[in-house]
């Protein structure tokens, strides 16, 4: 007899994200000559479910000890519930047959196409894996039988067999559908300016909806580095994904999505956070996909589609008159049939740009935007007259709109230049008038740099490069008492800024690097508490301020720690005395005191000491030099104290913060005072 069980296998097919960038390819002496320089990559990813599936076993046994059974076949046939035949295949382009079967395992047996042969006093066991197609089920379970017919040769006689069918229920199937989103232009650094401009994430989203009736059980989707496969201009150019995130739930640094059971009429979202070293537009985007061959391929196929859209931004339907609606982001983008909102719930819904037919009336810092009356979902689009110089913090009409959906942007013109936007996605359907607040960007900073530290003393020195593409997370409260979160990742330089902060008490955190471990960490010009590894807390961040020289060193996995001895090294910066006033344009000494508590000389130690921009080095103590990074080299230090003397000269009446920083080879068991910052306002020059 035969005998069929149920069984769910992975069906896994592999998706092919082809992408082509634009990117500026001259420098910026030739901007007006600039062309595109396309870039091509592949992102290959392999998408994963568990679905119904059978496998269907039977047993011959040859008892005899004196014949062989030859020439053995065996035919599977399938009938429907009304014992009907019915098409199948194992070919796995068929698209019109209700299975896809084939051999799947023999034992004792070596073929069964007529060619078999079962030795004598041997039990030979043949397993086949059928897999139904969509054809073989629609909305409720379908009955099916699974029969066979064996021939064979016995002492010279034919024989002919059939097999008792057992039956099978095949299960409703999942039907998906996917749907890919990639912004147009993503920001790193520009080619035609002289600035480095800092790397800004962006996503690579999806949305997995099951259109079938079945369930699609234990889906995801692994997805493997972008890989460029075309660069004809050969541009220094790098894309990396950093991590991925379900349904807006962050999974840290795995590139795998798992989405878990997909119901019927069911979605999952999941998003790619992706970076590009260099400012560009993707002017193509397309997917595609194929399945093995080996387990069905096209045959059984249960993706019914797969696009990719243009994504204008992730936004939130608001909760206010839609209270069926969930709290995942969902994508706003652009198709050739114009703007559409592709929900995290599966729904799929025109948006209408009311840009053009929207009234800008400006108050100071800040507008009044009217749009007319509108049904559905909106979206305006309008020039901000602040060209991106002010910050929008608040967008409202009866009530304030959901952060996600009001925000500012920035897009290349032909000629180079940049024009600015604010942009709004709302639903209202009567005419509104929204209020823009704007306020003027605070100029306090935070900014330093990561990097591989080969010595393990703390501070970055010639052959010890700065780490790209990592994390850095800024938290705290600002003078407004509002809680702040941010996150940024270094240039390929190792630097990392957060710009436009309000004065506050912020934390910085370093993400982990494969291969590395984590160092020292040093507080910068406004100081801060660096006791713990990979973390700096307690910067009290004033207004008007540029608080540099963070830094977070990194260790190679495997390098040993190299000290020999302990010393208890502090540093101290010693401004002049108050009675003697810092006036712009006039020369005055800093004194920079190291100290070693001891026990043991402090070998190889170093101050570093980087000034401001808008204080000048003059001169140095005798017998000490400064180099371009602002260190110091003291040399081996007894325990005792030395102080150097540096003369500046302050070009303008800013704050200047100082921040002087101490290491040596040998191990420090008290990092509390190796680092000291200060703050000098100089008076203008009457």
């Amino acid at each position: 007899m035969i005998k069929v069980d149920l069984l769910r296998y992975k069906h896994k097919l592999v998706l092919c994200l082809l992408l082509v960038m634009c990117l500026s390819s001259l420098p910026l002496a030739y901007a007006q000559e600039t062309e595109c320089a396309e870039v091509k990559i592949i992102i290959e990813q392999k998408l994963s479910f568990e679905r119904q599936a059978f496998d269907a076993k039977m047993i011959i046994s040859n008892g005899l000890s004196t014949a062989n059974i030859k020439d053995v076949a065996i035919d599977l046939h399938f009938l429907d519930k009304n014992e009907q035949p019915v098409k199948v295949t194992q070919n796995p382009n068929d698209l019109t047959a209700k299975f896809f079967y084939k051999v799947d395992q023999l034992k004792g047996i070596q073929d069964i196409t007529g060619q078999g042969e079962i030795p004598t006093k041997t039990i030979a066991e043949i397993h086949w894996l059928i897999i139904p197609s969509k054809n073989a089920v629609g909305q409720t379970d379908e009955l099916y039988y699974v029969g066979a017919t064996v021939r064979y040769n016995l002492n010279g006689v034919a024989t002919t067999v059939e097999v008792t069918p057992d039956y099978v229920v095949v299960r409703p199937l999942p039907e998906l559908t996917l749907d890919y989103f990639l912004p147009k232009e993503v920001f790193g650094d520009d080619p035609l300016t002289e600035t480095t401009e800092p790397i800004i994430p962006f996503t690579l989203g999806v949305r997995v909806k099951n259109t079938g009736h079945g369930p699609a059980f234990k889906a995801a989707i692994e997805s493997a580095q972008p890989k460029i496969v075309a660069n004809d201009k050969n541009l220094l150019v790098n894309y990396e994904i950093l991590g991925s995130y379900v349904d807006d739930v962050v999974v840290d640094k795995s590139l795998l999505i798992n989405f878990g059971d997909i119901m019927p009429a069911e979605s999952k979202v999941g998003r790619w956070l992706m970076t590009s070293s260099l400012y560009g537009e993707f002017v193509e985007f397309n997917a595609s996909y194929t399945h093995a061959d080996g387990l069905g391929g096209e045959a059984t196929s249960l993706i019914k589609d797969i696009k990719t859209h243009t994504l204008i931004r992730d936004v939130k339907v608001p909760s206010v008159g839609f209270p069926d609606r969930d709290e995942i982001r969902d994508f706003l983008a652009e198709d050739d049939n114009g703007l559409m909102l592709y929900e995290s719930q599966g729904m799929d819904t025109k948006v209408t740009d009311v840009s053009a037919l929207t009234k800008v009336v400006q108050n100071g810092s800040s507008l009044k935007i009217t749009k007319p009356a509108t049904k559905g979902f909106t979206y305006i689009k309008v020039a901000d007259p602040f060209k991106g110089q002010k910050s929008l913090v608040n967008v409202a009409a009866s009530f304030p709109l959901i952060p996600d959906n009001f925000w500012l942007s920035k897009e290349r013109n032909k000629d180079k230049s940049w024009s600015y936007f604010i942009n709004i996605f709302d639903v209202n359907n009567t005419a509104v008038t929204y209020e823009a607040i704007f306020t003027e960007p605070v100029t306090s900073s935070i900014s330093g740099r990561v990097f591989n530290d080969k010595n393990n003393n703390g501070l970055q020195e010639e052959g010890e490069s700065g780490i790209g593409l990592v994390k850095v997370t800024l938290t705290g409260i600002n003078d407004k008492g509002l809680n702040v979160s941010s996150s940024t990742f270094t240039s390929q330089a190792g630097d990392y800024s957060f710009v436009d902060l309000n004065p506050g008490n912020y934390s910085l955190t370093v993400d982990s690097v494969n291969g590395e471990r984590d160092g020292l960490a040093f507080a910068g010009a406004v100081g801060g508490e660096s006791s713990e590894k990979g973390v700096i807390k307690e910067i009290n961040l004033p207004a008007s301020t540029k608080a540099n020289n963070y830094t977070f060193a990194k260790l190679d996995i495997d390098a040993q720690e190299s000290f020999e001895g302990s010393s208890d090294l502090s540093v101290f910066i010693i401004p002049p005395a108050a009675n003697n006033s810092i006036v712009v344009g006039k020369n005055f000494s800093i004194g920079v005191m190291a100290n070693n508590k001891g026990p043991d000389i402090a070998k190889g130690t170093a101050i570093e000491f980087k000034l401001p921009d808008n204080l000048q080095f003059v001169s140095i103590s005798k017998g000490y030099e400064i180099d371009s990074e602002g260190v110091i080299k003291v040399g081996d230090l007894k325990v005792s104290s030395v102080s150097v003397r540096v003369t500046v000269k302050p070009l303008d009446d800013n704050p200047m913060p100082l921040e002087a920083r101490i290491r040596s080879q040998v191990y420090d068991p008290d990092l509390k005072y190796n680092t000291h910052s200060t703050v000098i306002i100089p008076e203008p020059n009457k």
